[in-house]
């Protein structure tokens, strides 16, 4: 029998198919409680399989402790997280499921751009201190605008799709993706210089790696129209948030709505927090019914067929160096 741990488990178990239940040992976190690490470390040695999320520590401190780990399964998209090479060289699968929540986090991203835009939280909290609407509260229609997607991956081709539905300029740049694949989803493939130099709103939907760890630096806010918008549901060190919040304070560019950041929780001292200028929401994109289903529904099966050595569907795998395929 399997042993695969779930820190976080957000469904009933017996909503898993019939043959996941009768051949695996599922080590469930507590419910309602955060599942990190302390879910699962008293049977590391045990597991064949782990479900992680964005919230565990995948390192090689944790994974060399397992001996008989075969798969880690991101629950959702790029693993982040997780060190790869040890696992490649371990004899260890890194499995993740890039489709499971596009459509939730490409809906909060349209509604973070749109929030952004109509100035929705400056109207919030006027009207919560006892105002009323002025000037300060004149917003903008997104029709007509060009907005620039960096990262065409699944939520990126899902915001496009919204985007154009609204007649949205809407451009693109993604360095995995060809010629051919920008027309397949009918969105002008940039440069990045062109399009950070001319979009209205940036958003961004690219995975963090070591090539675009703070790629939104001092460098790019400075090419950036000074009236522009800069959207991140994706993850917070893709943005130097130093070197942004200097923008944001001089206004060298207009505004900022973010969801994810470089520490997480946001610190209560973050500089952040003090701008008017922004939107802050808690990392809570992908956190819908719908997602959360899929994410983990899928991660289980996807770590399951893997140890079974069957197909897997709606997932990436990158397999151990003694398992290429």
């Amino acid at each position: 029998m399997y042993k695969i741990a779930v820190p976080e488990m957000i469904i009933d178990e017996k909503d898993l198919p019939d043959e996941i239940l009768a051949k695996c040992e599922l080590i469930i976190g507590a419910k309602n409680e955060v599942g990190d690490n302390r879910q699962f470390i008293d049977h590391i040695n045990e597991l064949d399989a782990i479900v992680f999320t964005s919230i565990n520590d995948m390192s090689k401190g944790v994974m060399e402790k397992a001996e008989n780990l075969k798969i880690a399964f991101k629950a959702g998209a790029w693993p982040h997280n997780i060190d790869f090479n040890y696992a490649e060289n371990n004899g260890i699968a890194v499995g993740w499921s890039p489709a499971a929540n596009a459509r939730s986090v490409a809906e909060y991203t349209l509604l973070l751009i749109l929030a952004a835009n109509k100035k929705f939280s400056h109207a919030i909290k006027t009207l919560e201190l006892g105002g009323w609407r002025n000037e300060s509260h004149l917003g903008e229609d997104i029709k007509g605008k060009r907005i620039g997607i960096v990262g065409l991956g699944a939520i990126g081709k899902e915001v496009s799709v919204f985007l154009k539905a609204l007649s949205v300029d809407v451009i693109g740049y993604d360095p995995f993706l060809d010629e051919e694949g920008f027309d397949n989803i009918g969105v002008k493939k940039v440069s990045f210089d062109k399009l950070i130099q001319t979009s209205d709103v940036i958003t961004i939907h690219s995975p963090l790696t070591k090539d675009t760890n703070k790629m939104f630096n001092k460098e790019v806010f400075t090419k950036m129209k000074n009236d522009s918008i800069i959207i991140n549901t994706a993850r917070g060190g893709l943005i130097d948030e130093e070197e942004l919040i200097k923008s944001l304070k001089t206004q060298e560019i207009k505004g900022a709505a973010l969801d994810v950041f470089a520490e997480e929780p946001l610190p209560l001292s973050s500089e952040l927090r003090k701008l008017n200028n922004v939107i802050l929401t808690p990392h809570i994109a992908a956190r819908t019914t719908q997602s959360s289903i899929k994410e983990i529904l899928w991660a289980i099966q996807g770590a399951f067929n893997y140890l079974e050595g069957k197909k897997i569907d709606n997932a990436k795998i990158v397999y151990p160096n003694k398992n290429k395929q």
